[in-house]
């Protein structure tokens, strides 16, 4: 059985490079706070080159995310 965190951070990976071309690999991070999920992908970034909201950008990956390990996937 492949490692669920290691396949959540390769799905976004591949859900970011098919919108933006941009390799997030390196900016998976775990949230410092609690109550904020278990890995967060801080959206900052993507939405300046954008010019797109963070909340529209981790929303629109949220819907896209396979769940195959975990409940649900949330956009924070």
């Amino acid at each position: 059985m492949q490692d669920p965190w290691n396949h959540l951070k390769k799905e976004i990976v591949k859900q970011v490079k098919k919108i933006t071309k941009v390799d997030v690999t390196d900016l998976i991070e775990e949230p410092n706070i609690l109550g904020h999920g278990d890995l967060a992908l801080p959206c900052f970034a993507l939405a300046k080159q954008f010019k797109i909201s963070p909340n529209e950008i981790s929303k629109d990956l949220a819907e896209r995310i396979e769940i195959k390990y975990f409940s649900k996937i949330e956009s924070l």
